[in-house]
């Protein structure tokens, strides 16, 4: 028993410990973003006010005499305990995926039997890419080259929500496997043809 809660002493801390390093902060840019650098970075567990009461033009991260405020036209996005946000056009997309090409998701409110909650996909073609909705016609037009994607999107997709199933083993959009195939049936046809 002895041994059991002088471990539970010597691992509690560590624990702890660990779960501090996990960071909230903000991305000056897409390349910080890209690159995994956080400024302002403080612990998960600090505060971090999106839209401040009365300020939806600002981020505030921690509290009090430490708190730091950011404009939000100034920046690229911010991260918030293993969840990364971009901010575009006055919008805040959570970054669902980043396989060959970003995957965002965001909330919108939808008129129906009363006001709900719907989540809405968007993607980019580069970190810092124009954000659109994410619809086979705007993959399409977003990598008008890419005949094997192409192909893809029209044989292996059942429908729209196909673009949006997640495949937990593998951690990555269909869509976005079906894109990284793409380039590898592209760079494989490139590298025959050059021999």
């Amino acid at each position: 028993m002895k041994s059991i809660f002088t471990a539970a002493c010597v691992l509690l801390p560590l624990a702890v410990a660990i779960a501090q390093t996990t960071e909230t902060g903000v991305y000056l840019t897409a390349s910080d973003f890209e690159n995994n650098k956080l400024s302002a970075a403080v612990p998960c567990t600090e505060k971090i006010r999106v839209n401040p009461i009365f300020d939806n033009a600002h981020i505030i991260i921690g509290k009090g005499a430490n708190a730091q405020r950011f404009t939000k036209s100034s920046l690229y996005g911010y991260s918030h305990c293993h969840t990364a946000y971009r901010i575009y056009n006055k919008n805040t997309y959570e970054v669902a995926g980043t396989e060959g090409f970003y995957i965002y998701t965001r909330e919108v409110l939808v008129q129906g039997k009363g006001v709900v909650k719907q989540v809405h996909y968007y993607f980019s073609t580069t970190a810092d890419g124009i954000v659109q909705e994410l619809t086979i016609a705007n993959l399409k037009k977003a990598f008008p080259k890419n005949d094997a994607f192409h192909n893809f999107l029209d044989d292996r997709l059942k429908g729209a929500s196909d673009l949006y199933t997640y495949d937990s083993a593998r951690k990555q959009f269909k869509v976005s496997r079906l894109y990284t195939e793409s380039i590898a049936i592209a760079t494989s046809r490139n590298a025959s043809e050059n021999n």
